[in-house]
């Protein structure tokens, strides 16, 4: 937990008093008995002073931890904190400071349950909090700001728009995860070679065997791979780049619902990339981590939608 600037806000109340004593001062020096006089000014110092150091004091001992916050999540869904306040004062206030949000009161120590939606596209590091605490007779309140790190980014990923999408065959074959070898099922008959043991007896090539005398398999051609190249092209102008994330997440949503293959091509915070997508939440994380600037190119013989608009 690392800490912020605290800050002091007097009340009307706290500001009167300071009057009080101020004025008190003066005054005391010029009664009629100065000792009566000197005893009231004292008094209210005193309180002033009381009602001022004990949200300072209080303030500094509050201790906050995040016990539970989520990893992934898309903008306009919910985010829930758990946190663990502990404290020397019994009720602290406590404001998710990027949320706006109205204060909350919590009785400490104890947990805490914060809650938020994810407004904007992006990752998270550090959530940032504020605690306020009120001193006696409602003379200042302190608050103080606290900066908590998440043990894990908390990715948020753009809200997917519905896209048109048709599947379309990825030609090339040399890429991550394909095969370029004969099959056992397929579409398309390729040659034939000799029998091993586990070969299917229906791909025995009856003719050919019969012709050599020994037992010959056909090799079938791979089924074609469906897949996408998706490249989202950011710009820097939020405006801009929010509707084409969501538009990219669109698609790919679509093409995940059919099984297709995806490569997302992106500029990422180490430069242009273009990866093959391992599921939702990977997905989710790249769309989240993508910046302005330009995009990793496509692989060859893919097909390529281009999000630029």
């Amino acid at each position: 937990m690392t800490r912020g600037r605290t800050h002091v806000r007097l009340s009307g109340q706290g500001v009167v008093l300071l009057l009080l004593v101020a004025s008190g001062f003066t005054i005391a020096r010029g009664a009629a008995d100065p000792q009566v006089a000197g005893l009231v000014w004292a008094a209210l110092g005193a309180i002033a002073v009381l009602g001022l150091l004990w949200p300072l004091v209080t303030a500094a001992s509050i201790r906050v931890r995040l016990a539970a916050f989520p990893t992934d999540q898309v903008v306009g869904g919910p985010v829930r904190l758990e946190l663990d306040v502990r404290s020397t004062a019994t009720t602290v206030e406590l404001l998710w400071a990027s949320g706006g949000a109205d204060w909350i009161a919590v009785d400490v120590p104890g947990p805490v349950a914060l809650h938020q939606l994810a407004a904007t596209r992006g990752v998270i590091t550090r959530i940032d909090v504020r605690l306020r605490v009120t001193g006696p007779l409602g003379i200042a309140s302190v608050v103080r700001p606290v900066a908590l790190p998440l043990h894990s980014p908390l990715w948020i990923a753009p809200a997917p728009w519905p896209q048109p999408w048709s599947p379309r065959r990825v030609e090339a074959r040399e890429v991550v995860g394909s095969t370029n070898r004969a099959a056992l099922v397929g579409d398309e008959f390729r040659s034939v070679r000799p029998y091993a043991p586990g070969d299917p007896a229906h791909l025995v090539h009856g003719p050919t065997s019969a012709r050599l005398g020994s037992f010959v398999v056909r090799e079938l051609e791979p089924p074609a791979e469906l897949g996408v190249a998706i490249v989202l092209n950011l710009v820097g102008d939020p405006l801009v780049d929010e509707p084409r994330a969501s538009r990219a997440a669109g698609l790919l949503r679509a093409a995940a619902e059919i099984g297709s293959r995806v490569v997302l091509c992106t500029h990422g915070p180490t430069g242009p990339r273009a990866v093959e997508l391992r599921g939702s939440i990977d997905a989710g994380r790249q769309l989240a981590e993508a910046t302005a600037g330009p995009p990793g190119s496509p692989p060859p013989g893919w097909p390529v939608e281009q999000v630029d608009r």
